[in-house]
């Protein structure tokens, strides 16, 4: 049953500015750090700041070997059952980056990418490390900014005249501060909280920005279109980057040559072209989001 039917709200003309959830399980779809980064609106940049603070002060905790302090910061990250996102099929359940507080801990530091310090906020840990995908960064995204979505929640409330609870607390992560404990009034739904997400910030898992896929696909764009830079970059590193008939790339071969896996060509990126790999970072655009009346299955992912 779809969140707006369970409260009984008509849909307006041009559609809810909430992703429209299914209130008995999970959407297959991930709340994107690149259309976070690109919508520049007020909510986005709040969120995108909470954020990068938050993955400074937990990198800085784990190079100068305060693992405690790293441990304490990444306990309250656990997925919110209440936002409703994510792979469960049946029942809403949660899959919980933050079920185990040093699940995030160990994925860092077992990588290649911490190691050689090429890590320096959330977009690296989802290019570079592996078992870091879509659904946990739209995990930990969540987590951190539970207070960013509780208020776009009150604000639809409001506007959509959706009956609310009394005051629940709810925890989030303030930059400067660190956790902390806020009170909202949120939609309740058979006994359990609601928290809605902005639907112009979540994508399917195999559209979102900051994949392996994209980066090498960007590189090869680049090259087969005559970039410079790109060009004498991939040349360097293969020597000989294996070509078509017609001089384009052969695109398979050129990706058995980078690595063995998404996250392997995206370390090789990272490592041996650091324009290439900067420039997409700096430059990818997120895919128009999904239709709130289209298929949310999703495709598998590159890792």
């Amino acid at each position: 049953m779809l969140f707006s039917d369970a409260m009984r709200i008509p849909p307006p003309s041009a559609g809810f500015d909430f992703l429209n959830i299914d209130v008995h399980g999970d959407t297959r779809l991930f709340l994107d750090a690149g259309a976070i980064l690109d919508d520049h609106s007020d909510f986005s940049e709040g969120l995108h700041h909470a954020v990068s603070d938050y993955f400074q002060q937990l990198l800085t905790r784990l190079r100068s070997g305060d693992r405690d302090g790293a441990r304490g910061q990444c306990f309250p990250l656990r997925e919110d059952n209440s936002l409703h996102l994510g792979y469960s099929t049946v029942t809403s359940r949660g899959r919980g980056m933050g079920m185990e507080s040093d699940e995030l801990i160990e994925l860092l530091e077992e990588s290649d990418a911490f190691k050689s310090g090429l890590i320096t906020d959330i977009r690296d840990a989802q290019l570079l490390v592996p078992r870091v995908g879509p659904d946990l960064v739209s995990d930990t995204i969540a987590a951190i900014g539970r207070h960013h979505l509780c208020e776009f929640t009150t604000s639809q409330c409001q506007k959509h005249d959706i009956e609310v609870a009394e005051n629940t607390r709810v925890s989030g992560w303030i930059p400067g501060e660190g956790w902390s404990d806020l009170s909202y009034r949120l939609p309740v739904y058979e006994g359990k909280r609601v928290i809605l997400v902005p639907a112009r910030l979540v994508r399917r898992a195999a559209e979102a920005t900051y994949s392996p896929n994209r980066l090498v696909t960007d590189l090869m764009d680049r090259v087969d279109a005559g970039n410079p830079t790109a060009c004498n970059a991939l040349t360097k590193l293969l020597q000989h980057p294996p070509t078509k008939a017609n001089g384009t790339l052969h695109r398979s071969k050129t990706r058995k040559r980078l690595g063995t896996s998404g996250k392997d060509r995206a370390r090789t990126i990272a490592s041996h072209l650091p324009g290439a790999y900067s420039d997409f970072k700096n430059s990818a655009k997120p895919t128009p989001p999904p239709s709130q009346n289209g298929d949310t299955t999703t495709s598998p992912i590159d890792n």
